[in-house]
């Protein structure tokens, strides 16, 4: 490599480091995948995603800043500063940062009542049979699946007598309009034969 370099009269240190730059470059994103770099890399997908010039068009200067801040801070694996800017990006969306304390209290209020809520109403379907089968022996789950089947047999029934009620009825109103047809068709041939 020196002889080469030494031809074109370039300097081979130089070209050394050179090659090793770019060498460093190429292999750069090869290098050792730890939880730091996986998360920093999630996370930047997610600011990606939300701000990339690509996606969404024009930026608004805070946006750029923070898209320009993002990439300095994916380039060094700063995670601390992504999840800051990940963080500031997602109270933007929810405008978190215009509610005032009142707001917010209401809001915490009426949350915690919602989830009171849900666990009741969880506890209360867990009494639901449909809610046990992991628990259930063979026979009791035997016994639910002949429940289950003479249900569905009584079903069938009831739809099989419907539907045989419904075929006499439409052999009714057929020989109805065939009577309504010959009665209206022949009146309209007396007609013709004047």
């Amino acid at each position: 490599m020196k002889g080469l370099a030494e031809d074109l009269g370039i300097d081979a240190d130089s070209m050394d480091d050179e090659l090793d730059a770019m060498l460093d470059e190429e292999f750069a994103e090869k290098r050792e995948r730890t939880p730091d770099r996986r998360e920093c890399q999630s996370i930047y997908r997610q600011i990606a995603l939300r701000l990339h010039p690509d996606r969404g068009g024009t930026m608004t200067e805070p946006e750029a800043q923070i898209w320009y801040r993002a990439q300095e801070a994916y380039a060094a694996d700063d995670v601390l500063t992504l999840k800051q800017l990940w963080s500031h990006i997602a109270n933007l969306d929810e405008n978190v940062s215009g509610l005032s304390c009142g707001e917010m209290i209401s809001s915490l209020i009426e949350t915690q009542a919602q989830m009171e809520a849900l666990r009741v109403l969880r506890n209360s379907l867990k009494r639901e049979p449909a809610w046990n089968f992991s628990r259930l022996t063979n026979k009791q789950l035997r016994s639910r699946q002949v429940r289950v089947e003479k249900d569905l047999a009584a079903q069938e029934e009831s739809i099989r007598q419907e539907l045989d009620h419904l075929r006499v009825e439409c052999r009714r109103l057929s020989a109805w309009q065939q009577r309504w047809e010959s009665k209206h068709l022949g009146a309209a041939e007396q007609i013709n034969l004047f």
